[in-house]
């Protein structure tokens, strides 16, 4: 997302926009991690920015767009960018920078944690998050796997079915949603989730209905039951598939564990002011 070496700053200003038009039509912010091209601190810098107070509409007092103006809670787990050394063709991942930057949002470092809990009428929709970025002592697999790669860590994935179960043992008829930064679905060699069976084997034992992540840039698919919705790229300057955002509706019937679930994607429209726009159907 918001990055010093590679963002659209017009892009970022229309992300921003968005939040703040669209408001009234959801509860909370998403970011599904990948928020600065490297763990330098100049751009967590830039992506902390983006969480500061509003003054004037959709902007801060240095006149620059902010997601706070939504007035919304901002969620958010790292990804294989934001664990990247200052120089990230050099440096291995692992750094501990975002959790000092981002520690208020996200405080489970390479881990698991409840992100948000929401209660509407008789109904509970629970969002847990996890980080399956790799550690510091290892490289992925392949001369540049740590470039993209992620490892469905045990330890993350005890965390994750602990908080679901927690969660269930509040409200029985709780719907939890795992966020996580990989697409668990992916194939490619260089930007899959290492060891994805773990994840998978969770998923399935712990009944989830839906997982939401980013990494990729396509829309949804299935994994052990749960549907997979990834949101691409919103901001980066070069992105040669489009800049996307989704607006993500889950609706819990009376009585029941399965939540319909609906999704509108916007893609940006560099002709229209650079606002995003309702991809069609």
């Amino acid at each position: 997302m918001s990055t010093v070496s590679s963002c659209g700053l017009e892009k970022v200003d229309a992300m921003a926009s968005f939040a703040y038009e669209y408001r009234g039509c959801y509860d909370a912010i998403v970011l599904s991690g990948d928020l600065a091209t490297t763990g330098s601190t100049a751009d967590l810098d830039e992506v902390l920015a983006l969480l500061w107070p509003a003054t004037d509409g959709y902007l801060g007092s240095d006149g620059r767009p902010t997601l706070r103006a939504a007035s919304k809670p901002i969620l958010l787990i790292p990804g294989n960018h934001d664990r990247f050394g200052s120089t990230w063709a050099i440096y291995p991942p692992g750094n501990t920078r975002f959790d000092q930057v981002l520690g208020r949002h996200w405080s489970a470092g390479q881990d698991a944690q409840e992100l948000w809990l929401c209660r509407k009428g008789q109904s509970t929709l629970v969002l847990i998050g996890a980080d399956f970025t790799l550690r510091a002592d290892e490289l992925g697999e392949g001369p540049w796997g740590y470039l993209g790669q992620g490892r469905a860590y045990v330890e993350p994935i005890s965390k994750l079915c602990q908080l679901t179960q927690n969660a269930r043992k509040r409200d029985p008829d709780a719907i939890v949603l795992w966020v996580i930064h990989f697409d668990p679905t992916v194939e490619n060699g260089s930007l899959r989730l290492l060891d994805k069976d773990n994840f998978r084997a969770a998923v399935q034992r712990e009944r989830i209905a839906a997982v939401l992540c980013g990494h990729m840039h396509r829309n949804y698919d299935t994994l052990a039951g749960a549907t997979v919705y990834v949101c691409g790229t919103t901001t980066q300057e070069y992105a040669p598939d489009g800049n996307f955002l989704n607006l993500i509706e889950i609706e819990v019937p009376a009585g029941s564990h399965a939540p319909t679930i609906r999704v509108l994607t916007f893609m940006l429209d560099a002709e229209r002011e650079k606002q995003f726009v309702p991809v069609p159907p």
